[in-house]
């Protein structure tokens, strides 16, 4: 018999699954019932030292007492994100809840006691372990509790909130600030797809919340940040962590970045005076002003899809009718006559003239009315393939002309023809 220990490949490649766990413990110190239960279900334990990188033992970062004050602040954060998302929910209204990164937290058995239908989206290695538990713990319903997704991936995204009726209360918390721009500006896209069809919100707090300072707010050192922030080096290298997240320089950057995507930006509290918080009274009375000050300064952000912003303009050059628009961040044009040495100029420099002026991602163009398209036409969609990325490129509408020229010289392999 081998005593070889089998390796879950889903969990190697996505160590952050850890964090997931930690987030359950700590959400059960809080005295939250159903974590407890999941915790206790999942047999949970040690998670929250391989995040807090030991932090309530002796190291090289934090004494013993700023180890303790450094977990209470993390698990604190912890509790006060579940309190206000769960408090939103509840104000907006909606009855079905798309959880995104949806983690080991409770969060359907809370839905289920109010009525709400819950769909949580998460990579394998939560989902083989959060259905079984929910098949456990839950009244039967008509679809799957959880099922696997990737947030930068449209296709997941929509096949889980399709198993959703009406008006969506969209969450994602603890995920964004990994992605990078372009995973960002894919999540963005998948999510307000979903909106323009579902109708509802997404609610978030990773765009403003930063919950490293709940560490350094508890520990009350001025440079209890930069330990921090040691510690988290050094638990995602040891746990092969790396990525590159999207970067700004500002609130008001970030706010931009989302409504020049179609998603209109609201801020809503991430802490109010009512809020129940068992984690907070473990702090003397300074303590809790501190901790009540930082919480007040963040929200969490309500995002809904925004009106789609086109604009229609006509031009003809040399033979070639050009018709374009803009919608968010694709540039849609319809062409129709003759792409040759003659016109194919004029294209290019309209392509880059549109660029300087508006920058766009995507690009969409529309061949059902092109009677003619030359070898130096198809370079210049060769041009545009290579500056934009042949997945960036796309052709709708090729007529049977166009479609014979793409497959007898190979273009189908370098744009995407729908």
């Amino acid at each position: 018999m081998s005593n070889e220990k089998t390796i879950n490949y889903n969990e190697v490649v996505n160590p952050t699954f850890t964090t997931g766990q930690a987030t359950l413990e700590m959400l059960a110190t809080s005295g939250n019932q159903d974590a407890i239960t999941y915790k206790n279900l999942l047999a949970v334990t040690g998670a929250t030292e391989k995040v807090g990188g030991d932090a309530n033992s002796q190291n090289q970062f934090f004494t013993p007492e700023e180890g303790r004050a450094l977990m209470m602040g993390i698990t604190l954060s912890v509790e006060a994100r579940y309190a206000a998302v769960t408090r939103l929910l509840k104000e907006s209204g909606y009855k079905s809840m798309l959880d995104i990164a949806s983690g080991y937290t409770p969060r359907a058995l809370m839905c289920q006691k109010e009525g709400i239908d819950y769909v949580g989206m998460d990579l394998p290695a939560v989902v083989d372990k959060m259905l079984p538990l929910s098949q456990k713990v839950l009244t039967a319903g008509s679809h799957p509790t959880y099922v696997t997704g990737d947030v930068t991936n449209a296709t997941s995204l929509k096949q889980a909130a399709d198993l959703l009726q009406g008006e969506l209360f969209i969450s994602c918390e603890g995920l964004l600030t990994y992605l990078n721009t372009s995973e960002l500006e894919q999540a963005i896209h998948g999510i307000r797809q979903i909106l323009l069809e579902h109708g509802g919100a997404w609610y978030t707090s990773d765009m403003d919340v930063q919950y490293d300072h709940f560490s350094a707010v508890a520990i009350n050192n001025p440079d209890a940040l930069q330990r921090f922030a040691a510690v988290m080096r050094n638990v995602r290298k040891e746990s092969d962590v790396y990525f590159f997240p999207t970067t700004f320089k500002s609130l008001e950057e970030k706010i931009a970045f989302f409504e020049e995507r179609g998603l209109h930006v609201e801020l809503c509290p991430f802490y109010t005076d009512d809020a129940q918080l068992n984690i907070l009274y473990g702090f003397d009375a300074e303590g809790q002003a501190r901790m009540k000050h930082l919480m007040k300064s963040f929200h969490i952000w309500k995002m809904t899809a925004s009106e789609e912003k086109t604009e229609t303009i006509h031009q003809a050059a040399n033979g070639l009718d050009i018709q374009y628009r803009y919608c968010d961040d694709t540039l849609n044009a319809a062409l129709s006559g003759r792409l040759d040495t003659l016109s194919a100029p004029e294209l290019m420099e309209l392509f880059d003239t549109l660029g300087r002026k508006k920058a766009f991602s995507r690009l969409v163009l529309d061949l059902e009315k092109l009677e003619y398209l030359s070898s130096t036409g198809l370079r210049v969609f060769l041009m545009m393939a290579k500056r934009l990325g042949s997945e960036h490129l796309l052709v709708d509408n090729a007529n049977a002309l166009v479609r014979e020229i793409f497959e007898t010289t190979g273009f189908t392999d370098v744009v995407v023809v729908r």
